[in-house]
């Protein structure tokens, strides 16, 4: 498999206290096309601190401008999905509905603010994207543990388009990884805002593929958690409560 190039990240959070953070990211690319990217990279802090949830950073402020004068100002989770709720119903999609009420009432899976890694990986995403038009990434989080001391490494896809399809060589470093003894502990994935459509995406509920994907990377590959973010907020749950 074959490097195709190396770009270095360094973005830098803010939060209410005196407190700041800079995550140093280097990506190593394994592919690169017009609409695709696929690369590595090495997380060179504690889980404790990356899992940390700071302000976003300003790249994602400039963001949440650009949606703002969008007509999309109300970015709160619960509203975002409560409206999407209404549009499904509407529809007659009424499993789809009933997932988005299970998150909206705590139900299922942990709501919170995005963490430090959840809003650096969408950072990046959409540092490779436009953020013009709606498209996903999917991030793969494993760690490997010797001597009381971890290491943590990411294998991640960005698309230009709004779904991801895993392609070979991420399957074949996930294989590479599990065999090596590195532990997969989460799948992040994207949910990304549509100004001007009736739904203006942003919200947190898995679809029925999302839920598939974790289901067959959980049996297959032992995977233990999973995450989606949009960049403000994000959402969380076991595979095992699956």
């Amino acid at each position: 498999m074959r490097q195709l190039s190396a770009l270095i990240f360094l973005i830098f959070f803010h939060s209410n206290s005196a407190q700041s953070k800079e995550l140093c990211l280097k990506l190593d690319f394994l592919d690169k096309s017009a609409n695709s990217y696929t690369y590595t990279c090495d997380l060179l802090i504690e889980e404790n601190q990356w899992e940390e949830a700071f302000e976003v950073p300003q790249s994602i402020e400039k963001y949440r401008s650009y949606l703002r004068d969008r007509g999309l100002s109300d970015l709160n989770q619960i509203s975002l999905l409560l409206r999407q709720k209404t549009i499904f119903l509407s529809h007659g999609f009424l499993d789809e509905a009933k997932r988005i009420e299970d998150v909206a009432e705590r139900r299922t899976g942990r709501l919170s603010s995005a963490s430090l890694l959840d809003s650096a990986l969408v950072d990046i995403h959409l540092g490779l994207m436009s953020h013009k038009k709606p498209s996903e990434f999917e991030a793969l989080i494993f760690r490997k543990t010797a001597e009381n001391s971890s290491k943590y490494k990411i294998v991640a896809s960005s698309a230009g388009a709004i779904s991801v399809k895993r392609n070979s060589n991420t399957t074949q470093i996930l294989h590479a990884l599990r065999e090596s003894g590195w532990d997969y502990i989460f799948h992040l994935h994207n949910h990304p805002f549509c100004p001007g459509h009736t739904d203006v995406g942003g919200t947190l509920c898995p679809s029925k593929g999302d839920i598939l994907v974790w289901k067959q990377d959980s049996f297959n590959f032992g995977l233990q958690r999973a995450r989606i973010s949009n960049g403000f907020d994000s959402w969380e749950i076991d595979t095992d409560d699956l």
